[in-house]
């Protein structure tokens, strides 16, 4: 705990509080994090919730640190446990796995108190972006224009008025 010391700006009284720490991860992050997260994971990748949760702490709560041994020092890996985590701390975790189950694993994971139906929306977001991107890619491969779909494409040979010329040539008109 520390004390933070406050100072009325008007009268000039000044008093000291104790600041309160931040609260370990509450009961509903708990069992949003085992009975949300690690089953979706678990479904997706086919590993146990419990290997699932080895998994995502050393994938985000892994950190470095430096001891001290008879012959100097040497660097170790610590994984942190869930159970220190505070509740802002708890929410920057499972945001880390929502995403990173969202780009490497392909699975959405919903936020909490989340709605089935807002589940439906977003997999319909994501179709849609994703047929929208497979759109561009085969139009940008096949030299159309998205703004112009009557344009001809670039390796069109035959010479039209959209062609741009060499100005070298005395086809170029300016």
């Amino acid at each position: 705990m520390s004390i933070v010391k406050i100072k009325c700006p008007e009268c000039k009284f000044q008093w000291e509080m104790i600041a309160q720490e931040k609260l370990q991860r509450s009961n509903p992050q708990n069992r949003y994090f085992h009975g949300v997260i690690l089953p979706i994971l678990s479904d997706v990748s086919g590993y146990t919730t419990d290997e699932m949760k080895n998994i995502v702490k050393g994938l985000f709560l892994k950190y470095e640190m430096m001891i001290k041994t008879k012959d100097g020092f040497r660097e170790v890996s610590i994984i942190k446990g869930t159970s220190e985590l505070k509740t802002d701390e708890f929410e920057k975790f499972t945001e880390e796995i929502r995403r990173w189950a969202a780009l490497e694993l392909g699975c959405i994971i919903p936020e909490p108190n989340e709605k089935e139906t807002d589940m439906n929306r977003k997999g319909e977001v994501v179709t849609l972006l994703i047929y929208g991107i497979s759109a561009l890619f085969c139009a940008i491969v096949a030299g159309n224009s998205l703004i112009n779909p009557d344009a001809t494409p670039r390796w069109h040979k035959e010479k039209t008025v959209d062609t741009v010329a060499n100005p070298a040539t005395p086809e170029y008109d300016r």
